[in-house]
């Protein structure tokens, strides 16, 4: 801490956050714009998301709309999801997943997507394009960071390599869109040790870099290339070259055209360059070059030689537990007075030894706060799916009981209907007995009075001969004869006749 101002412990200012406001950092114009695809129409306008996948990769991607509280510096929660501005993918060229250098260029700046001003995007396209036309690998230092506001590149005084891709870049801030896999799909910007692939968020403290440290021999050769050959020519259009995965061949004849053979030049140069460079060859079959550094020779010290110590065997006083050092027990000031000629190299040795000390232990808490995430993140996907089976299979046992039920039910409405079935054949034969034995009953009744009339006829007259009467005959027309041979005829009431 200087003063009353918060620094690091690299003595870099830090930017204060408000405890009940963790997005204070944040600039107001930032704060105040919220995003255009707000509901799931405007996302369709945007297409099949498969149109933005990079060539060759097998992913699946959502595009998801954003609320009216959310912004595009909030963080999620845990890998649910990252903002991209669709200017991106639409006009810059952008595909998922992104590539290792564009992780590279996010992880190294400390930077999420949507914190680096699409102009930015531009130079990194660009470049990322002409290296893979030179059919190099692409290597990028930032510098010029805005905290709390949208980062951008800023090409060195007198060495411009490309135009902007615009002058004045408006109507994007409000352009921005959720990113996310489906949730049965590994998400595709996490790495297999559950890493980010890049920053998904915005930082607080984005990296500034003004220079670059160290450069291997190839990335040395690249640089030089760039500042001889190319910034000494109109600079290339990045609006041209973001179309190279869209027009390859537009794109490869146009830096052909522009550069008048740069990849021939390139080729020859880097052939060139490689066979008469000092190098030497280490036991283990590296190819390195011999840098040259001015320091004070230690005595026996043989020129163009150099000497790697191992800090990790140093002991000191008995003890054993020396895993770091900066502990109190490290015989750092031993190892200076044997190895250099002053302590300054011996400071710089503790510092960068703390650094990287502490950089491990926060990558590896950060790597354990990022698993128990993931898994709290899992437990509740499983609770959640555990629920949903449960349900499911209440609801399953419970239409099988009203199945069962049902089966009940049919089979006693089957049961009762061949009941009645039967009930209706067993009334119809009583009804016809019942009319059978009505017919039955009147016959008899007549031939009982036919009987009695004949007996009486007898007994008043007993000069009368009565055998030839027939109880089912009648006169007609003078003559006895059967019912039915009146009824053909036509006969009336045949009864009544004498």
């Amino acid at each position: 801490m200087e003063g009353n101002r918060l620094t690091d412990e690299n003595g870099k200012p830090i930017v204060p956050v408000a405890r009940d406001d963790p997005y204070s950092w944040v600039k107001g114009e930032v704060r105040e714009i919220a995003s255009w695809f707000s509901d799931v129409e405007s996302v369709a306008e945007l297409g099949d998301p498969l149109l933005w996948v990079r060539e060759g990769r097998d992913i699946k991607l959502q595009f998801v709309p954003c609320s009216s509280g959310d912004r595009v510096f909030h963080k999620g929660e845990g890998w649910a999801y990252f903002y991209m501005y669709t200017t991106l993918f639409i006009d810059l060229g952008v595909r998922f997943p992104v590539s290792q250098f564009e992780c590279g260029v996010l992880s190294q700046m400390k930077c999420a997507p949507t914190q680096i001003h699409p102009n930015a995007w531009g130079f990194i396209r660009a470049f990322e394009v002409l290296m893979d036309y030179l059919g190099q690998e692409p290597l990028l230092e930032a510098k010029g960071v805005r905290k709390g506001g949208l980062v951008t590149l800023n090409g060195c005084q007198g060495r411009t390599l490309f135009m902007l891709y615009k002058s004045s870049y408006k109507d994007f801030k409000a352009m921005y869109v959720k990113v996310t896999s489906p949730e049965e799909e590994f998400p595709f910007y996490v790495d297999e040790c559950l890493l980010e692939r890049f920053p998904l968020y915005w930082y607080s403290e984005p990296v500034q870099i003004l220079g670059m440290n160290e450069v291997d021999e190839k990335s040395a050769m690249v640089i030089d290339f760039l500042d001889q050959y190319v910034c000494t020519r109109e600079p290339l259009s990045v609006n041209k070259l973001v179309r190279w995965e869209k027009e390859k061949e537009f794109v490869s004849e146009y830096l052909e055209t522009t550069t008048e053979g740069l990849k021939n030049f390139f080729k020859m140069k880097s052939e060139r360059e490689l066979s008469t460079s000092n190098v030497v060859k280490s036991e283990q079959g590296v190819v390195k070059r011999v840098i040259s550094v001015k320091r004070r020779r230690a005595e026996g010290e043989a020129s163009g030689k150099s000497k790697v110590i191992d800090l990790t065997t140093a002991r000191c006083c008995g003890k054993e537990d020396l895993s770091s050092v900066w502990s109190e027990h490290y015989p750092l000031p031993i190892l200076a007075e044997e190895h250099f000629q002053s302590k300054v190299y011996a400071a710089r040795l503790l510092c960068l030894g703390r650094y990287e000390e502490l950089e491990a232990k926060r990558e590896a808490e950060r790597r354990r706060e990022k698993t128990v995430e993931l898994e709290k993140d899992m437990e509740k996907k499983v609770r959640r799916m555990e629920e949903e089976v449960a349900q499911k299979e209440k609801s399953l046992l419970e239409a099988q009981n009203e199945n069962l039920l049902l089966k009940e039910k049919v089979s006693k409405l089957e049961k009762d209907k061949t009941d009645l079935e039967l009930r209706v054949v067993e009334l119809c034969g009583q009804k016809k007995d019942a009319e059978t034995s009505k017919e039955n009953h009147g016959y008899d009744m007549l031939l009982v009075g036919f009987e009695r009339a004949k007996r009486q006829a007898e007994f008043f007259f007993p000069q009368l001969e009565f055998d030839k009467l027939d109880p089912i005959k009648v006169v007609h027309n003078g003559a006895l004869v059967d019912d039915d041979e009146v009824d053909a005829e036509g006969g009336g009431d045949h009864d009544l006749e004498v």
